[in-house]
């Protein structure tokens, strides 16, 4: 069985007592952020030019109550909102209604409740609302070719001043007046006719964007101006079980008589996030090492990457994820204070000859499967100095074929390893590893080529021991 609706309406209106018309570019703008933010708490919105609606029925068990979800929802409005004031509730109204088009007349409603929860009642409030309600009315529904755009002065003319008068009056002469919109929106209203409204869907990539009240060069305020972008970016990862890749944040600067580029910042993360208190804090960090070539008037942060939420099985003990996501927050925050290339790891590579047997790159988290665990590396049977040469060092040799090194012999210790590669993009490699012991009591790592031992050249010096 399903639920019935339960609908709240949000409407921003677009002259706020003596405050200028909002420009429709920007208030579209505004009711996008707070759609982005508010989809958190339910799939189901309905953007409008001044406002929007959701439908709160599917997640009442889920946020525990429908006074604790209009708490979260709430604080939720003052975050959209940013610093540059609060459009709600501070300058919007809202309704509670089983309609959306009741909702959205209750909150465009100059006074009375605007929380109706049964219909018998939300019927009795919309009938003694005022008929100048009417454009909110029709607004809240397209209409189509043909049918009369201004119902408000037919209305009057006819000597209604509610709703609930006009809806009196013989629906025949009413169809035949105003056509068939009018009688479809007021029983949609009522709850009598059944509701289709078109469903937001949110556009991909996701993006914000704050234009500052003031031009600013602080960098701690650009950081703290960004507050409301993380907890939106929150809010639209959560119920889509993503997690953030990629970042790009861009500064824009005042325009002058020479166009000044925009700051650009990039944030790669080693292992993906989706906690805005971690996404700020990387942020911060390479906002804190920025050099502002001047103010800041606009900042906009897009979201370049994402990947599908981990969901594991929850662990008693620590296991290697607890690990893996540590070391992953300290390559985070490393790369965010030095920047991707000051932090190299070695990766190991398909070749037996050890000076292509690893590799250099940027440090990540991940294995390059992509698992997020690391991948099985090959143990060597001998020993491994942990300094190698760039290029192994010819040795000299006495009468019996010994090699030396700084004027004095070395001692050959344990068996010799060979390694044979390269076959495969060169004429190929035989080489005879041994650890070798010096007069100055220093461990080398020493190789010959056993296919030319009478050639000059034959011993190598190739690393040296810890």
């Amino acid at each position: 069985m399903s639920r019935p609706p339960l609908w709240l309406a949000l409407w921003l209106p677009g002259r706020s007592g003596l405050q200028p018309p909002q420009d429709p570019a920007a208030m579209a703008e505004a009711v996008q952020a707070l759609a982005w933010r508010l989809s958190a708490f339910s799939a189901r919105i309905v953007l409008r030019e001044e406002g929007l609606l959701l439908d709160l029925a599917p997640t009442l068990r889920l946020f525990g109550g429908l006074r604790t979800l209009l708490r979260r929802l709430a604080d939720a409005g003052r975050q959209a909102a940013g610093p540059g004031g609060g459009a709600w509730p501070g300058r919007g109204r809202w309704g509670l209604a089983p309609t959306a088009t009741g909702a959205w007349l209750l909150a465009q409603a100059p006074t009375g409740p605007r929380r109706l929860l049964q219909r018998h009642r939300l019927q009795q409030r919309l009938a003694a609302l005022p008929i100048q309600l009417l454009p909110a009315l029709q607004g809240a529904w397209p209409a189509e070719p043909g049918e009369a755009t201004a119902w408000q002065p037919l209305a009057e003319a006819l000597g209604c001043d509610t709703l609930g008068a006009l809806r009196r009056l013989p629906r025949g002469g009413l169809q035949a007046r105003f056509g068939p919109g009018l009688l479809r929106a007021l029983d949609r209203a009522w709850g009598e006719a059944p509701e289709l409204p078109e469903l937001w869907l949110p556009e991909a990539p996701w993006h914000w964007r704050l234009e500052l009240p003031a031009h600013e060069d602080r960098l701690d305020a650009l950081a703290a101006a960004l507050a409301p972008a993380w907890a939106a970016l929150a809010a639209w990862l959560q119920p889509r079980r993503r997690q953030a890749s990629r970042l790009m944040l861009r500064l824009a600067h005042p325009q002058r008589r020479e166009a000044q580029p925009d700051t650009v910042l990039h944030l790669d993360l080693a292992q993906a996030e989706h906690r805005p208190e971690r996404l700020a804090a990387l942020m911060g960090e390479k906002l804190a090492r920025c050099r502002l070539p001047a103010a800041v008037r606009a900042l906009r942060l897009d979201l370049l990457g994402s990947t599908a939420e981990d969901v594991g099985e929850g662990q008693l003990w620590p296991g290697p994820e607890q690990d893996l996501r540590r070391r992953a927050e300290l390559i985070d925050r490393l790369n965010a204070r030095l920047g991707p290339g000051p932090l190299r790891e070695l990766d190991a590579c398909d070749d037996h000859r050890p000076e292509r047997a690893q590799r250099e790159r940027p440090a990540r988290a991940q294995s390059p499967a992509g698992t997020g665990r690391p991948g099985p590396r090959p143990v060597p049977p001998g020993p491994r100095p942990l300094w190698l040469l760039a290029q192994p060092e010819p040795l000299p040799c006495d009468a019996r074929g010994q090699p030396w090194h700084d004027g004095a012999p070395l001692r050959l210790l344990g068996r010799a390893e060979r390694l044979e590669a390269g076959w495969f993009d060169s004429p190929g490699e035989r080489r005879d590893y041994q650890p070798a012991l010096g007069a100055d009591q220093r461990w080398r790592w020493v190789f010959r080529r056993p296919d030319r031992p009478g050639q000059a050249g034959g011993w190598f010096l190739h690393g040296w021991f810890g």
